[in-house]
């Protein structure tokens, strides 16, 4: 896994930068990551309100670019740290489960019980 650097000057590809822009660049840190891939588990594990936001982003951005590919599709796999194919913990997206990944803003994990109420996001 490649560790976020957020806080670190984004580079500027000669373009002006804005605010959004300059706070999606950090998130990537100074990584070369070409694609955001985020498991469908993860963002299912969402509270309803986050979900709803995420699905009118990506609507936007269908709405703007044609993007997706016209034939073939993208494949993501997981690779250890010597580049082997490994086991991907939160590819069952019916089954799988993000209760062992819940943390709270310090960082600590949480359980289930003290995670966000999928309905409205608030603290149970």
């Amino acid at each position: 896994m490649i560790p976020l650097n957020r806080g670190v000057s984004p580079p500027s590809r000669g373009l002006k930068m804005s605010k959004g822009n300059e706070q999606l660049e950090l998130w990537f840190g100074l990584s070369y990551a070409q694609f955001l891939t985020i498991p469908r588990l993860v963002m299912c594990s969402m509270p309803d309100k986050w979900q709803r936001q995420m699905a009118a982003l990506l609507e936007q951005l269908d709405d703007t670019f044609d993007w997706r590919p016209k034939e073939g599709r993208y494949w993501v796999r997981l690779k250890d740290a010597k580049g082997r194919f490994a086991d991907a913990p939160l590819d069952d997206y019916r089954r799988g489960t993000v209760d062992h990944l819940r943390h709270n803003k310090r960082g600590v994990e949480v359980s289930r019980e003290e995670a966000p109420d999928a309905d409205n996001g608030e603290s149970s």
